[in-house]
């Protein structure tokens, strides 16, 4: 759920801020009545809602598949188990904010998926290095047990909300950038 909702996720938001600069289009948005910081708003609000949404029924799914392959009803291990599914693929959606101010910025979802990709492979010469716990994009993955049981116990719950002031910067910076945001 980390790398894939990250991937999923991250070039969906690509995507949505960066077409109006792609398409040209963006200077069309000077002209709608609604400001362009409600409109990044809105386009931020409706990603994270749709990854969040799209991470929970993946856990739902994730339980369903083990009965319908004979891994029997699930009981409360595996309930916390997707219930831990889902707190990862929040997490990590919120981590792809970062990537709507980059496809701002650089005006395209191009750059935005190339930071992405920098980012997975940056995330995993930190993990290599032993530093994992406290990257941001590596917290929630490890937890989830993605290095397995010793490093899932490593993390801290402070080490998985720093998911959190990374989106909530990445929001106001977003949203700072197309409220000034100027037509070329």
């Amino acid at each position: 759920m980390s790398v894939g909702a990250l991937l999923a996720v991250g070039v969906v938001v690509a995507w949505v801020f960066g077409r109006e600069f792609t398409d040209r289009t963006f200077g069309a948005l000077f002209a709608a009545p609604t400001s362009l910081g409600a409109v990044a708003s809105a386009k931020m609000l409706i990603t994270m809602v749709w990854g969040v949404l799209v991470s929970c029924v993946a856990a739902t799914l994730t339980l369903a598949a083990g009965a319908l392959i004979g891994l029997g009803i699930p009981d409360a291990d595996a309930a916390a188990g997707a219930g831990r599914i889902a707190v990862v693929g929040a997490l990590t959606v919120v981590l792809t904010l970062p990537l709507a101010l980059v496809a701002s910025a650089a005006r395209g979802y191009l750059p935005a998926i190339s930071a992405l990709l920098a980012v997975v492979v940056i995330t995993q010469v930190v993990v290599a290095l032993g530093a994992g716990a406290w990257f941001p994009y590596a917290a929630p993955g490890m937890w989830s047990g993605l290095g397995g049981a010793s490093l899932a116990e490593a993390v801290t719950p402070l080490q998985l909300l720093l998911a959190l002031p990374i989106g909530a910067a990445s929001a106001a910076a977003t949203w700072w950038w197309w409220q000034t945001a100027e037509a070329r």
